[in-house]
C-alpha cells in the first residue's frame, strides 16, 4: 500500500463509513467490497471513504487533517495507476498517458466492468481530460464566455440529450462546446489537435 497524508478528494468515493476502528478495518471494508480499489482513512474521526480508482496528489482536491490514503493490492495497472508505457496498464482499452492509467480517447471507464467502454448505461460526474484536442462540429451547445468548470457543470446538468463529451477553450477567449457524441462516433476527421490555443476535450465517465 502507498500513502498520501492530510489530503481529501471526493472524486470516484463508492461509500464512506464513521467509527472505522483503525486502517486495517477500513482495508478490510474496501477488499469487500467489489469496486473498491482504494481507500482513505482519517486516524482522528476515524472515518473510512472507499474508491473505485487509484488516486494521486494531483487528485486531492483540499486538505483535511488526519486523513491518509492507501492504494490496495488491486491497485498496480488499474484506472490511475502510475505507469511508464501502456503495458503496464491491464485494463481493457487503457493506456498509459501522462505517467498514469487511463482510457484511451473515446473511452469511458465503467468501475463496475473494470474497464473503458465505448458507452454507458447512465453517466456520472467525472471526466477524462486529453490537452489539445477537440471535436470539431457534432455539437449540442456552443457557449462562450464560460470556463473549465462551468462547461463541464454544463454537461453533467443537460437535460434534453446525454452528454458524453466536453470541449473546452481556455484561450484565447473561453469557449465550450458540449456533445452527445465521442471520438468513436464522429468521421476521423472531425477529431482534431490544435496546440497553437490552449484547448482540451472531455470524455465523460460512467457512474460509479
Amino acid at each position: 500500500m502507498t500513502s498520501l497524508r492530510d489530503s481529501m478528494t471526493s472524486a470516484w468515493k463508492i461509500s464512506q463509513r464513521e467509527g472505522v476502528n483503525g486502517s486495517v478495518s477500513c482495508s478490510l471494508w474496501c477488499l469487500r467490497e467489489k469496486l473498491c480499489v482504494s481507500f482513505l482513512y482519517n486516524d482522528v474521526t476515524h472515518d473510512c471513504h472507499l474508491f473505485a480508482v487509484v488516486h494521486k496528489v494531483a487528485d486531492m482536491t483540499s486538505s483535511s487533517v488526519g486523513y491518509r490514503y492507501y492504494d490496495t493490492c488491486r491497485a498496480a495497472g488499474y484506472y490511475g495507476a502510475s505507469c511508464t508505457a501502456d503495458g503496464e496498464c491491464r485494463l481493457t482499452k487503457t493506456r498509459c498517458f501522462h505517467d498514469r492509467c487511463r482510457c484511451q480517447p473515446g473511452y469511458s471507464f465503467d468501475a463496475h466492468q473494470a474497464k473503458c467502454v465505448t458507452s454507458c448505461s447512465s453517466y456520472g460526474s467525472e471526466f477524462e481530460a486529453i490537452p489539445e484536442y477537440f471535436i470539431d462540429s457534432n455539437n449540442e451547445e456552443s457557449i462562450s464566455g464560460i470556463d473549465t468548470a462551468s462547461c463541464l457543470l454544463r454537461c453533467r446538468q443537460a437535460t434534453s440529450y446525454v452528454c458524453r463529451t466536453a470541449d473546452v477553450r481556455i484561450s484565447p477567449s473561453p469557449a465550450c462546446s458540449t456533445a452527445s457524441v465521442t471520438k468513436n462516433d464522429v468521421p476521423a476527421s472531425d477529431w482534431k489537435r490544435l496546440t497553437t490555443w490552449a484547448t482540451a476535450h472531455y470524455q465523460r465517465h460512467c457512474r460509479v
